[in-house]
């Protein structure tokens, strides 16, 4: 495998402390599951809830269950590969923020693609 190739995986995969799992709201998505993590760096992660990122999964029992049960094993870790997700700036709490939505939640449609139903 070209290293080129082998870089842009490892950087596509990141660990991550999971420090809050929450249910939330989402305008488009509906009922979703809100999880705050902190990027671990030489074995450490900052504490500082806003150095964290935010991840929206769907809100399913199995996707519930399975990151719930990953908070509580393996000392709370979380290999994230971002393939598995799209990034967005939206407002949460009053202030935009950069979010991380999963991709098993269907892709926003855009204004062009609503107005011509694609």
């Amino acid at each position: 495998m070209p290293i080129g190739i082998l870089t842009k995986i490892i950087n596509m995969i990141k660990q991550y402390y999971i420090f809050d799992i929450k249910e939330g709201y989402d305008d488009v998505y509906g009922d979703i599951i809100i999880v705050r993590a902190g990027i671990i760096h030489d074995n450490l992660v900052s504490e500082i809830p806003s150095s964290w990122d935010i991840f929206f999964l769907k809100d399913t029992p199995q996707i519930t269950s399975e990151i719930v049960s990953l908070a509580h094993s393996n000392g709370g870790r979380w290999t994230v590969n971002f393939s598995e997700f799209r990034e967005s700036r939206v407002e949460l709490e009053g202030k935009p923020q950069t979010v991380y939505y999963h991709k098993s939640l269907p892709k926003k449609r855009n204004f062009w693609s609503r107005l011509l139903g694609k």
